[in-house]
């Protein structure tokens, strides 16, 4: 398996209780095997027994991008504190609960 990635994270924190984050990842991968997830079966275990046997004749005749790959994931949040309680500048001489 071969995985490459270049991220970049743009984060900035605001007065008044305001924060945002943005973030890009631009990725590659590349694997000769798939993988396995679930449970086999006679059939299937078969063909697991006879691709195993291929693949040992012929290594990286099935090398091609992963199955989860994505080459671009942009993500972002903001978050937004509101200004009520001790300190804050509505209500604060609230009593703590």
């Amino acid at each position: 398996m071969n995985y490459n990635a270049l991220q970049a994270v743009l984060q900035k924190r605001y007065g008044n209780g305001l924060e945002a984050q943005i973030s890009y990842t631009y990725e590659k991968c590349m694997t000769n095997d798939d993988g396995y997830y679930g449970y086999l079966g006679r059939r299937e275990a078969d063909h697991c027994l006879r691709q195993l046997l291929a693949e040992s004749l012929h290594p990286h005749g099935d090398y091609a991008q992963c199955y989860w790959d994505s080459k671009h994931i942009l993500s972002a949040y903001a978050v937004y504190e509101i200004p009520f309680g001790r300190g804050k500048q509505l209500a604060t001489t609230c009593p703590r609960f």
